[in-house]
């Protein structure tokens, strides 16, 4: 999809139009024994006589159309546009790794640190900015030896500083020990402690690596966990992935079969990797192009400057929409994010010093359908709004 910045200069007639269209006076009569009929307004009757006026039309309906405060600009060159082309990226990434440290873990837990730098940065050369949290124990080491089944990543993911490998802004270490059946219960637990981690906008992924079951309550069930990511923050986590390594029948590599998990990441639509292969190069590989290809095109857009001689105005910016092959369509503000429904629009990142237009859920997911896109930010006349 490309999106298209348009820089608009206003002149002194702004195109607006109010909440409830005005009655329009009916058409002038004609005049006795003439043959003339009055014209009718918008949305008004033609006059008497043998002619009839043309009535109007109301505005648009749809994804983020309806009731509007203000016109769009007008098509009479009132505001002339100077349009740049935006960068148009992915949405960014947040993965929430939790590891097994248990003592069955030692191949395992040196597979996940030899593989996570392959991991992160397969999905970086796409373009995607990703943030990647991991709850694990930290690595011990001793005389040089790593002792124990904790991990420390080394650059450019990490430090490489062990036991402190945590490098920011893209990188979070969380020193916590994952036992065999508790990884789903650290995931929720500890959110305090990697949620600054989290962007609104980003995709989420949960990742397990274990060679056991989810046994540990509360959230020994698929249906547990759920309701628990959702009572963490219903915004944040209003969509995610479950993915991970773990068993998916009996070898002698497992504990126990992941059933909790198989369960998790058929939900969400997640891969898995066999815990019981020794392989895992292509297992990381894998999750990797599934944060990837769960990664759609980002639904916000930064403002750029106005037209040399012009001051940036909030009440004075439009967004518009074309979809690909179609006529273009004008999308309708609303004070914020919480003010998005069904009929979609878009809203500032902040109204005091707005620096980006946000799509409303509705309006994005039609807009990320549509690869071909283009996105018009418009300034200059008076921003269209939805009535409630």
């Amino acid at each position: 999809m490309m999106a298209v910045l348009a820089a608009s200069a206003c002149g002194t007639d702004e195109g607006v139009r109010p909440k409830t269209p005005p009655q329009h006076d009916a058409g002038g009569s004609g005049a006795t024994g003439g043959s003339g009929g009055g014209s009718g307004g918008v949305g008004g009757s033609g006059g008497a006589g043998p002619g009839t006026g043309t009535g109007g039309t109301m505005p648009p309906i749809g994804p983020g159309t309806g009731p509007v405060d203000a016109g769009l600009p007008p098509s009479d060159g009132a505001c002339a546009a100077v349009t740049q082309e935006a960068e148009t990226t992915r949405q960014p990434a947040d993965i929430i790794w939790a590891l097994d440290n248990s003592g069955s873990m030692t191949t395992e837990a040196q597979a996940v640190q030899d593989n996570m730098n392959i991991f992160a940065q397969q999905i970086i050369a796409t373009g995607i900015d990703v943030h990647v949290v991991i709850l694990s124990a930290p690595q011990t080491i001793i005389f040089g030896i790593p002792i124990g089944n904790g991990v420390c990543v080394s650059a450019p993911l990490g430090s490489g500083q062990c036991p402190a490998d945590s490098l920011a802004p893209r990188y979070l270490h969380l020193p916590v020990a994952v036992g065999s059946w508790d990884a789903l219960n650290l995931l929720t637990s500890h959110y305090g402690e990697y949620k600054s981690m989290l962007r609104p906008n980003a995709s989420k992924t949960f990742v397990v690596v274990t060679d056991d079951e989810a046994t540990a309550a509360p959230n020994n069930s698929a249906a547990a966990f759920t309701a628990a990511v959702t009572a963490l923050d219903p915004v944040m986590f209003a969509k995610w992935t479950f993915s991970g390594v773990y068993c998916s029948m009996p070898c002698l590599n497992c504990s126990a079969v992941g059933n909790v998990y198989e369960q998790l990441k058929k939900q969400t639509g997640g891969v898995s990797g066999d815990m019981c292969t020794t392989d895992f190069a292509p297992v990381f590989k894998a999750l990797a192009q599934a944060v990837i290809t769960g990664t759609k095109l980002s639904c916000d857009w930064a403002i750029p400057p106005p037209p040399l001689g012009q001051t940036f105005d909030p009440k004075l910016v439009n967004v518009i929409y074309t979809p690909d092959g179609a006529t273009p369509r004008d999308l309708f503000n609303v004070p914020s994010a919480a003010d998005c429904g069904p009929q979609g629009g878009w809203f500032y990142d902040d109204n005091a010093m707005p620096t980006k237009v946000i799509a409303c859920p509705v309006t994005c997911g039609e807009i990320q359908g549509d690869l071909k896109a283009k996105i018009a930010v418009a300034f200059g006349c008076k921003t269209k709004v939805i009535v409630k």
